[in-house]
């Protein structure tokens, strides 16, 4: 906020407003969205006026822990897969601030409830996909009053209808 760089919560610091209480949501780290042009300046945020220790950097995030310990993932791209990256719109022109801050944004209530499911399923292919995730997916669905045919057609261009379809069943 300070620096003024445009960012969008993501995963768990979102969705822990949805539980009953938020130490009931916890997380293993904090995911952040931000513009690809503004990587750069972030990082070098996080690093020098906040003494994070840099992580690791890949081709869609970069990673660092916070002098108590916290991993932070700074992601300057939503999707990793470009194959589900095309699917959507750019997800800073369907955003909106938050009304909290002028720089804190949130994503569009169907393309944040795709996000979430396209990384349940990321998890369950690579090893795994625990019940917090079909908990997170149920109070999503019961809180945004979701648009259906919108997330159905951004399931159904990403193939993950049927792993949609399964996962609302186990919740």
């Amino acid at each position: 906020d300070e620096e003024k760089i445009a960012y969008i919560p993501l995963k768990g610091a979102v969705v822990r407003g949805l539980y009953p209480e938020p130490w009931m949501r916890v997380s293993g780290d904090i995911d952040i969205l931000v513009k690809e042009k503004d990587r750069q300046s972030a990082t070098n945020t996080i690093l020098n006026s906040c003494g994070y220790e840099l992580k690791k950097e890949s081709t869609y995030d970069v990673s660092f822990i916070s002098p108590n310990k916290t991993l932070v993932e700074l992601h300057h791209k939503l999707f990793s897969d470009k194959k589900f990256a095309k699917k959507i719109t750019d997800v800073w022109v369907s955003s909106k601030s938050d009304g909290n801050s002028e720089c804190r944004h949130k994503l569009n209530n169907e393309i944040f409830c795709y996000y979430h499911i396209l990384h349940m399923a990321k998890h369950f292919v690579n090893g795994g996909c625990g019940i917090r995730s079909f908990i997170d997916l149920r109070l999503i669905e019961q809180a945004y009053g979701l648009d259906s045919d919108t997330l159905k057609e951004l399931l159904e261009k990403s193939g993950l209808s049927v792993f949609a379809g399964y996962a609302r069943r186990l919740c």
